[in-house]
């Protein structure tokens, strides 16, 4: 696959999507940013949170593959680990830059770089963090292979990609745009990767070049190197139920509130999640949450 079409992609993602709000944060602010998405990640159960012992990262060296808008590379840095914050697009890079040097005391490093090629040495990392980011691209077994030769023996990968058996895939993804909307027929191979990641309220004129979705059998066969820690499964909202989500979700707004800090991530204040949604992202969640060592 041509990687120039996952580079357009993402940086008109980033464009569209994120460089406006991005813009509100300064030196002024980002302490309150940075708390308080610290508190969204809580309230989410998030992989930056659970799986990663992010309060004891203090001196390790941590990579993170796909750095995106650079709101997980923040916390890290925050906590005082000696950081590589990577993506493969320039905008990224330059983002996540501009958001930790916000910061008065921080070691990071940035880097433009491929996940199927990481420009590192074997075993220099204690901890390699990826998340939301490894399956989309192209031959994600070589981005596995490359996860585990960076890493430090006893080192570990935490790492979030999504899940087939999950409600959105089947209900949204699959049945929704897949059948009702064409995108199999009009995108072919690629309809999982056009039904995804468009997080912009301008109208869309470039697709995703590729989203996998996975099930247990087949995480457990990419990280069979690895000796697995734990896999959790968690990430539903009720904003992901068709037609009525979106009215609902704004309903649950009105009670438990926003947590600003969501433009670091997904472009918009992030809605304080219910015990419901929670409880039965356990089961119908699309992210795979996992955490292996070598």
């Amino acid at each position: 696959m041509n990687k120039d079409k996952i580079k357009n992609f993402w940086q008109n993602l980033q464009k569209e999507a994120h460089k406006k709000n991005l813009d509100k944060i300064d030196h002024t602010n980002i302490h309150k940013f940075l708390k308080n998405l610290e508190k969204l990640f809580i309230n989410r159960n998030h992989l930056a949170i659970n799986e990663m012992d992010y309060k004891n990262i203090h001196n390790k060296k941590v990579l993170e593959i796909g750095c995106g808008t650079g709101g997980h590379s923040l916390l890290f840095a925050s906590k005082g680990a000696e950081l590589t914050s990577t993506d493969i697009t320039p905008e990224r890079v330059d983002s996540s830059r501009k958001l930790i040097n916000l910061l008065k005391n921080h070691n990071t490093k940035f880097k433009i770089c491929d996940a199927e090629n990481l420009p590192f040495d074997n075993n220099e990392f204690d901890i390699v963090y990826s998340n939301g980011v490894l399956h989309h691209t192209h031959n994600i077994s070589k981005a596995i292979d490359e996860v585990r030769r960076v890493l430090k023996p006893g080192g570990e990968a935490i790492i979030m990609l999504y899940c087939r058996n999950s409600f959105l895939y089947y209900v949204n993804i699959w049945f929704i745009k897949g059948i009702i909307l064409g995108y199999k027929k009009k995108f072919k191979d690629n309809w999982i990767g056009a039904s995804t990641e468009w997080m912009s309220d301008k109208k869309q004129k470039v697709y995703n070049p590729v989203t996998y979705v996975f099930n247990k059998n087949e995480i457990n066969t990419l990280f069979e190197e690895f000796n697995v820690v734990s896999i959790r499964k968690n990430s539903f909202i009720f904003n992901h139920i068709p037609f009525i989500g979106k009215y609902l979700s704004k309903l649950l707004g009105m009670y438990y509130g926003y947590n600003e800090a969501g433009i670091l991530i997904y472009d918009k204040p992030w809605r304080n999640e219910t015990k419901l949604e929670k409880y039965l992202g356990q089961y119908i969640g699309f992210c795979y949450n996992i955490k292996v060592s070598k």
